[in-house]
Order: C-alpha cells, then sequence, then structure tokens
C-alpha cells in the first residue's frame, strides 16, 4: 500500500536525480479520443452540446484581450489512469474488509479509501520491467506471459532489486495478449511493493472465479492502487539510453471527494 511509501523513501528517490531528465508516462489525449492501450468512451460536451472538446478564443473591447477555455467530460477509468483501492471488490468486500454496501454513497463513489487520500502520498523509487529489451526484442511476441522468474532474471540483468515501498511498472509495448501472468503476483507482497503499474489494463489472463483477477488480487487483500494505460515508449528507451531502469516517480490524482479514480500524468525523473 502507499503506506509504505515513507519520508526515508521519498528521500531515497529524490537521490536518485543525476541528469534531470524527466520523461511523462502520459499519452496525449485529443478531441475524441483517450489515450491508452485501451479505448474508452471518447471526451464529449455538455448534453446539448456538439463538439467534443470545446475550445474558445474571445476578443474583449478594445484592449484585444483573449481567453481560451476547454470543457471535457471522461471516464476516470480509461485512458491512462489511477486506481482508488475501493475501485474493486470481491465477494461484497473491498481492502479491509469494508463492505460495499458500507463504503458505497448515495452521491456516488466510495466514503473509505477514496482517490483523495493518496493525492499528496506518491513520490516514490519506481522501477521499469521490460522483459522485451531484456531478451534483445522490440517486443515480446503476442500471448507471452511473464512469470515471477522473468522479472528476478530482469532484476539481475538490470542490475536492480525490488524493494519497500516501490513502485512495479511494466512494459508490454503494445504485444497483444501479453502479460503478467497472475501467478506472479505473490512477488508484490513478498518484496512490500507500495505500487503496480504498466502499458496495459492488465488483464491479459483468466482464472477461473475471477474477471478481473490481477484487479481483484491486487487491490482487494494487498490494498495497492494500480496505473493503467500509461505510456511507457518514451521512459524505456530513456532507461535503455541511461542503462539505468530505476528513477525517482512523482504522481497526483485529482483529488475528487470520493472518486474511485482519476485520469493521471505521472512523471519519471532520471
Amino acid at each position: 500500500t502507499v503506506n509504505l511509501i515513507t519520508p526515508e523513501k521519498r528521500k531515497q528517490a529524490a537521490a536518485l536525480v543525476k541528469s534531470g531528465i524527466v520523461v511523462s508516462l502520459a499519452p496525449e489525449t485529443m478531441p475524441g479520443k483517450i489515450g491508452g492501450s485501451v479505448p474508452g468512451p471518447p471526451f464529449v460536451g455538455p448534453p446539448a452540446g456538439s463538439s467534443t472538446i470545446d475550445v474558445n478564443f474571445n476578443k474583449q473591447g478594445r484592449t484585444g484581450w483573449v481567453h481560451e477555455h476547454n470543457y471535457a467530460l471522461t471516464s476516470t477509468h480509461h485512458g491512462p489512469h489511477f486506481d482508488a483501492v475501493c475501485h474493486v471488490a470481491y465477494e461484497g468486500k473491498t481492502y479491509n474488509g469494508y463492505s460495499l454496501t458500507e463504503i458505497a454513497t448515495k452521491e456516488g463513489g466510495c466514503s473509505k479509501m477514496g482517490i483523495a487520500g493518496v493525492k499528496d502520498k506518491i513520490v516514490t523509487r519506481g522501477i521499469l520491467v521490460d522483459v522485451a529489451r531484456m531478451k534483445g526484442l522490440q517486443r515480446l511476441e503476442p500471448g507471452t506471459h511473464i512469470y515471477k522468474e522473468d522479472i528476478e532474471a530482469f532484476e539481475k540483468w538490470a542490475s536492480v532489486k525490488f524493494g519497500p515501498g516501490d513502485l512495479f511498472l511494466y512494459r508490454l509495448g503494445g504485444s497483444k495478449g501479453s502479460g503478467l501472468d497472475p501467478s506472479f503476483i505473490p512477488f508484490l507482497k513478498q518484496r512490500d511493493i507500495a505500487l503496480f503499474g504498466g502499458d496495459t489494463a492488465h488483464e491479459s489472463f483468466t482464472v477461473p472465479g475471477f474477471d478481473i483477477p490481477m484487479h481483484t488480487v491486487i487491490m482487494v487483500p494487498l490494498g495497492m492502487n494500480m496505473f493503467d494505460n500509461l505510456d511507457l515508449e518514451r521512459l524505456a528507451d530513456t532507461a535503455a539510453k541511461l542503462k539505468r531502469w530505476e528513477f525517482m516517480f512523482v504522481a497526483a490524482p485529482t483529488p475528487s471527494t470520493r472518486g474511485t479514480g482519476s485520469q493521471i500524468s505521472p512523471l519519471a525523473i532520471f
């Protein structure tokens, strides 16, 4: 959980900044489209509107004053986004044993473990796992399962090791049907990893009894927030060029009251 990100952990992360290179992990969004590997609902205007993103340039009087404004309506769980722990439940229970009937509010959202609770928590060490690059590939073969043994092999190859409070990021690079095998999940607990994310929605493989096994098992018993659909291509290229797979990671979700998630634009700093 984010509770593993201590002040000492943040200081450790800050010490990783050597070159000052900053990489955004969010794909750009455009009218009618949300970035990320999984398509979501489009940006839309107000119910009576005809434009997707409204941009106005207006001159006001003789001063020539100009202003511009946008409006956008979108889902907090499509495109690049960050999930609050209350986003997923299993058999009616969330992390810490809360029942959905207990935390769901009539106004919408959740009364406990919402996104606002982590608005100033996410500064930590991130490690990017790029198994394809380790194997000398641009991307993995379609349908590849990534196992715990692959992660441990990557640690040796990249001379890094996951530890308490870290962010686990992994790159698929658009490899269709590939992903982390759900059998890998205990690794997150064994290393006391705080946060998890990738350039995908994570649910590549099925497990009997679970509709979304990665989200369910990572969020409900482990209480771990998740980043979905990030853009990790520039990060992977930068890490390979610098031969550094660890970095300072910073992200600040929109602290919406009772929010179950947020669009996100994280930064990796080398």
